[in-house]
């Protein structure tokens, strides 16, 4: 895939990861195969896997036992956004039709579910002892918990601290779980795999926050969405956030949310939110939490696996405009 350039031994475990991927449906029913095949094929980071993989490439490397987890984390990461563009009514994802726009909501939750179970029986059946088999499940659980609390949260202007556990939930959990199972898998002992665990979350919280700046600029045409689709439905992110903490645009964001949200005022409203300088700040946010996995990768010590730990936090680090 093309964000490996310039890391050439992920790029090899991830071209096999897309091997691993097409086989694990090989033999399922012809549409199920077929909805799979749609789903990877239409791109997609693969962040998750590649987490896992490189830190298992910082002990001794194992493809034969990394491969199979990486593709569950990254099966369970796809039955998310399934389920994701059913709720938020999606007709496209990466400028691709969504299986909901395809099939149907009956259908894509089925897909849904089927995937998450398939994660499930991977699992079971890989190399990782009952912790960290555990650890997907909470994982789960917390991304479960996130989500339902940004549905519910629609409309409400959080607090800094409900937004930050939000995002750790829906995003920086599986981020740590990615990265300490791959430590696991690749031989390090606890107390290393817990730092890798803690790198991962405090990753996974930048991911989501350059997320949030990606949504109020262009970037988020290049991730196939439009520009202000969270804020559109209610969601409030970051930078919003943040700029909300003037009186004047408080009492406008306010008014917007109890409005029919036309993507006319949503663009006025995210113009406001950058010229308040709520934009601006959260990029230094995110600048500060992508100094910080820096510095803790210095502590992970030589290994083929950290210059591509320290690729991948160069990839989050762009500028969101950047795509």
């Amino acid at each position: 895939m093309n964000q490996w350039t310039g890391m050439p031994a992920l790029a090899a475990e991830m071209a096999a990861l897309e091997e691993v991927l097409k086989d694990e449906f090989s033999l399922t029913n012809v549409f199920l195969r077929s909805a799979a095949d749609r789903l990877f094929e239409s791109g997609g980071k693969r962040l998750r896997p590649a987490l896992l993989i490189a830190s298992s490439m910082t002990g001794e490397y194992d493809r034969e036992k990394t491969l199979p987890v990486a593709a569950a984390i990254e099966i369970l990461h796809t039955a998310t956004l399934v389920h994701d563009d059913v709720i938020d009514l999606a007709d496209t994802r990466r400028g691709v039709a969504t299986l909901a726009a395809l099939h149907g909501n009956h259908v894509a939750i089925l897909t849904g579910d089927y995937l998450l179970s398939k994660t499930l029986v991977m699992l079971a059946k890989s190399n990782l002892p009952d912790k960290h088999k555990l650890e997907a499940a909470y994982a789960v659980e917390s991304m479960c918990k996130g989500e339902v609390a940004q549905y519910i949260d629609k409309g409400v202007i959080p607090s800094p601290r409900a937004y930050i556990k939000r995002i750790i939930q829906k995003t920086g959990i599986l981020f740590s779980a990615a990265c300490s199972m791959g430590a696991f898998l690749g031989g390090h002992d606890e107390a290393d795999v817990r730092k890798f665990g803690r790198f991962g979350l405090r990753l996974g919280t930048a991911f989501q926050i350059r997320d949030d700046l990606m949504d109020l600029s262009s970037g988020a045409k290049a991730a196939g969405k439009p520009v202000g689709h969270d804020l559109k439905n209610g969601i409030i992110t970051l930078p919003v956030l943040l700029a909300a903490r003037d009186d004047s645009f408080k009492s406008r964001l306010v008014k917007y949310l109890a409005s029919s949200r036309s993507s006319q005022n949503t663009r006025k409203l995210i113009d406001a939110a950058v010229s308040s300088g709520g934009y601006a700040e959260a990029r230094n946010i995110l600048d500060g939490h992508i100094q910080k996995c820096r510095l803790m990768l210095e502590h992970f010590g030589d290994s083929a696996g950290r210059p591509v730990l320290a690729g991948i936090i160069d990839m989050i680090a762009r500028q969101p405009e950047e795509g």
